[in-house]
């Protein structure tokens, strides 16, 4: 399920309690835009996001630094659902079977889609439909209307 303002309340909790005197203030505005940034991740990865961030930092953190570590926490826990279902000698050797393949560079951890277990989400990635800015006629009916 996708995160709701509720998730990203509780998150601000977890982590102004863990960096006092550190952090923004837990007004609207900034609830609300934070709730924007995740919205399409899980309520589940912005809360585990939240904990291993105090587990692991002193500060608190900036929306990218946080958004990040709540895409992290989702591919954790899809690979986590995928270990509970799927036998270890069953699962992709390129995935895990989660579908999509992280792929790291100095200071960075991104994702493309596995060319075994997401073939389609591979084609496109291989079409140059995830680059930033891409903007073809079957991107917007995708995105629905959204700027890419």
């Amino acid at each position: 399920m996708n995160a709701t303002v509720e998730d990203v309340e509780a998150a601000f909790v977890i982590l102004r309690a863990a960096v006092p005197g550190r952090n923004p203030e837990l007004d609207t505005t900034t609830v609300g835009i934070w709730h924007l940034a995740l919205a399409r991740l899980t309520g589940q990865a912005v809360i585990l996001a939240a904990t291993e961030w105090v587990q692991e930092h002193r500060d608190f953190p900036s929306l990218s630094e946080f958004l990040a570590a709540t895409q992290a926490a989702g591919r954790k826990l899809i690979r986590a659902d995928v270990a509970n279902r799927v036998p270890a000698t069953e699962r992709c050797a390129e995935c895990d079977g989660g579908g999509w393949v992280e792929v790291s560079s100095v200071g960075q951890t991104t994702v493309r889609p596995c060319q075994r277990c997401n073939p389609a989400g591979y084609a496109r990635w291989k079409g140059g439909h995830f680059m930033a800015g891409h903007d073809c006629e079957e991107c917007r009916g995708r995105r629905g209307g959204k700027a890419p």
